[in-house]
């Protein structure tokens, strides 16, 4: 139904169709990701995943490196997660991803 055309194709945003570990796969790839290609230098930069175009968000939050806020976004609304990585434990939170569900599954 979402390719049908009839009224024109149906604007995803939730992945809830997706079970929590295939969503929480997705949030960890993609905030680990961005996270490893950081240059420490630059809060917002590009970088390319699987053939996506992705635009990553990282600040240290508390300016002490205990905890980044990482937001990776690729195209305008078609995959976006957001969380939090603790450098010194290697641990990701992070809320659900949102955004097109055959996108989302490139990177499963």
């Amino acid at each position: 139904m979402n390719a049908s055309g009839m009224f024109g194709p149906i604007k995803e945003s939730s992945l809830d169709m997706l079970p929590r570990k295939k969503r929480d796969a997705i949030s960890d790839l993609l905030i680990r990701t961005a996270v490893n290609n950081w240059d420490r230098t630059d809060g917002s930069f590009i970088f390319e995943m699987r053939g996506e175009t992705c635009k990553a968000t990282l600040r240290d939050t508390w300016n002490d490196n205990q905890e980044l806020s990482v937001r990776v976004e690729i195209g305008k609304y078609d995959l976006y997660v957001s969380g939090f990585f603790y450098p010194s434990e290697k641990k990701i939170t992070h809320t659900d991803p949102r955004g097109k569900r055959e996108l989302a599954e490139k990177f499963l």
